[in-house]
């Protein structure tokens, strides 16, 4: 009697665990599946915005050749004599359009100061206006960047190894286990896993 309870608990344990295990697994595909529309989203948003560059640019030099300035009316923000100008938002974005094209935030020698040279803005004001136009700090954004490229490439060659994928994504390997961890919730290796199905 006592045996046949035994085991009846742990076939119960091993099935809550099997579900448990199931469970996991089909919201780890869904956070897999989530990741990929969120690096298309990118993708796009990045074609989209270097559209509007070019728009600008091709607005000033009209202008620029005599053309009439339309009239625009400025928004809540410019009025209230905001520190940050609408050349400064056209440069950020277009830097921020160059970052993610030509893929710098996997380039080792891109810096700050590789950013401050793109927009021409003093050192004191850039950490308060990238994190107004980001919402981060420049070295999060990065990683960011960062990490949503190494989550692609689990996907797109699941047999290169982790610490290849670290490698290639600018990080070493403790380095990427903490941050792939905190930012999607799962360790790289179980994300690997479970983006393979």
């Amino acid at each position: 009697m006592v045996v046949a309870f035994i085991l009846a608990l742990i076939a119960m344990a091993l099935l809550c665990f099997l579900v448990s295990k199931r469970v996991i697994r089909k919201k780890n595909i869904v956070l897999a599946r989530l990741i990929d529309e969120l690096e298309s989203t990118r993708c796009e948003a990045a074609e989209l915005l270097q559209e509007i560059v070019e728009l600008k640019t091709m607005r000033r030099e009209a202008i620029a050749d005599g053309a009439e300035e339309p009239v625009v009316q400025e928004d809540s923000e410019t009025q209230k004599g905001s520190e940050v100008s609408r050349e400064d938002i056209d440069n950020f974005h277009a830097l921020e359009n160059k970052i993610i094209k030509e893929k710098l935030y996997l380039d080792p020698s891109f810096s700050q100061k590789e950013m401050l040279k793109g927009i021409g803005m003093n050192v004191n004001k850039f950490a308060s206006f990238f994190k107004k136009m980001a919402g981060t700090s420049f070295p999060n954004y990065m990683q960011e960047l960062r990490l949503d490229h190494a989550a692609n490439l689990m996907r797109k060659y699941p047999n290169w190894s982790l610490e290849a994928i670290a490698k290639d994504s600018c990080m070493s390997k403790s380095m990427f286990y903490d941050l792939f961890k905190k930012k999607f919730g799962m360790n790289p290796s179980k994300y690997k896993k479970d983006c393979m199905l």
